[in-house]
Parts: structure tokens; C-alpha cells; sequence
């Protein structure tokens, strides 16, 4: 569960490399598996607000609740964590950013959220209005600044005590 996927994280997410991602197609809601070999490496296509520097990022995914993303410019590091796994998640992404990153129908894209760790783990915050779209087939990332008055129950610091079981 989470809280096993947590302490996992806490004491040896730098030592692996796992090599499986899970993919969401735009408009459909199921999950495939896509395998890769080599690095994921992504253009920024929209900035991480706060980090305007970094231009290109790497995937790690630890497990199927966290991911680490890289800068491929500095040493800035983030953990993501997978909505899907802790609540129903359904967005609208904005025109803007479906063009922006030439996502059609059958893209495969992939939809991280950004997650501040603290400890204990039960503090640790997550943004779910701003989440990380990748499109997996173009290797672009950008930052998608949703509606709030479209996605009310979503916010920009929930704490994950909120969603663990």
C-alpha cells in the first residue's frame, strides 16, 4: 500500500531505476504499460513555475505511487506521486497545452502531480492543480495550471494525510 511504498521511498529511492511507466490515454479512462530501456528524458514545454532554469527533465519511477524527476540542467530533484493511485482525478486540459504539446486522442501522456515530502510522511503536501502532463510519444513535459473553478475539489497544497488509509 501507500504507507509501504512511503518508507520504501524514504530509505532507498535513490538506488533504483525501474524501468516501467504507466501511461493514460486523454481520453480514456485505463491504464497501459509501456516498457523502456533507455532514459526517459522530456523537453519542457511550459516551465515548472518556481524553476524557469530547467529546460530538459529525466524520469525515474520508483513504484507505482512515486516518481522522480530530474533536472538534466542542475541538480534540482522532485518527487511526483500518481493521483490516480490516492483519489478519482479528472482534469480538462486546457487547449493550450493539448496543443502545446501535440497530445491527440491516441497520445500517450502520462499526468503526475508534484509532492513536497516532510516527516514525519503524514505532513507532506501535494499540488493537484498544477500537474505534470507528459507526452510520452513527443518526450514534452509542461505544467498545466488548471481552472479552480473548474477543478474546486482539487488544491495546491493537500496534505497526503488526507489520503492515506
Amino acid at each position: 500500500g501507500i504507507i509501504s511504498s512511503v518508507l520504501y521511498l524514504l530509505f532507498s529511492y535513490q538506488k533504483i531505476k525501474v524501468e516501467l511507466f504507466l501511461i493514460l490515454p486523454i481520453y480514456k479512462v485505463h491504464f497501459a504499460i509501456i516498457t523502456k530501456r533507455k532514459k526517459m528524458i522530456f523537453d519542457i514545454k511550459v516551465p515548472i513555475l518556481g524553476f524557469e532554469q530547467i529546460k530538459r527533465v529525466e524520469l525515474n519511477k520508483i513504484d507505482d505511487f512515486f516518481t522522480e524527476l530530474k533536472s538534466c540542467d542542475d541538480e534540482t530533484k522532485f518527487m511526483l506521486i500518481n493521483p490516480f493511485m490516492l483519489r478519482d482525478y479528472d482534469i480538462t486540459i486546457p487547449d493550450f497545452f493539448k496543443n502545446l504539446l501535440e497530445l491527440k486522442k491516441d497520445s500517450n501522456m502520462l499526468v503526475l502531480n508534484i509532492m513536497i515530502v516532510s516527516k514525519p510522511i503524514e505532513t507532506s503536501v501535494i499540488n493537484f492543480l498544477a500537474p505534470l502532463v507528459f507526452n510520452i510519444d513527443e518526450k514534452s513535459v509542461a505544467q498545466v495550471l488548471l481552472d479552480s473553478s473548474k477543478h474546486k475539489n482539487y488544491g495546491l497544497l493537500e496534505n497526503i494525510s488526507n489520503y492515506i488509509k
